[in-house]
């Protein structure tokens, strides 16, 4: 499933249950994304060079959540696919908390400090992809103010794979028809 979320001039304020720094990842964490999140650590630099951008809280300095923002152009491997992003919106995925660290409002911190980071490079919509059956991601977004805008339909029998698009609305089939054009 697709969401949307607009953002504006107006950032949620949002605390979590200990006391993480929220920043934005730099080269000196590439060890410690291997350490916390294993086999991403290839896959960070990659995306750091892509221009990616990669926002993890900091917990005495252990990285324990990872959030990753695609501007422009992103690959989504379970749709063996480029997504298309357009001008002024960005792309929100693989976002993961360490288990024991679950449940105590890291992640929408986190996500409430990329709000605001995003708004100020002049982001106006951020998209999220989440499987149908990942439950807990679902209500998360939905709580932290996306908006389902539609589904994409992926289907691979051997070699032929074929993507079709569901949106709520004339205009949230459009976006995601333009999105995943590549």
């Amino acid at each position: 499933m697709v969401f949307e979320r607009q953002l504006d001039d107006t950032h949620p304020k949002t605390e979590a249950k200990i006391e993480v720094a929220v920043r934005l990842i730099q080269n000196y964490d590439f060890h410690k994304i291997a350490k916390g999140f294993k086999k991403l650590e290839i896959k960070a630099k990659e995306r750091f060079e892509k221009g990616h951008m990669c926002i993890v809280a900091d917990l005495r300095g252990e990285l324990v959540h990872v959030m990753w923002i695609a501007f422009n152009e992103a690959y989504a491997g379970e749709l063996e696919r480029k997504l298309l992003i357009s001008p002024g919106a960005a792309y929100m995925y693989d976002g993961y908390t360490v288990s024991e660290y679950r449940g105590l409002g890291i992640a929408p911190k986190v996500m409430a400090e990329a709000f605001v980071h995003l708004y100020r490079k002049g982001i106006r919509n951020v998209y999220a992809c989440i499987r149908y059956n990942n439950f807990p991601s679902i209500r998360y977004v939905q709580k932290e103010g996306f908006r389902k805008i539609g589904a994409i339909i992926f289907t691979a029998i051997f070699r032929f794979r074929v993507c079709r698009f569901k949106g709520e609305t004339k205009e949230d089939y459009n976006k995601l028809k333009k999105m995943l054009s590549l």
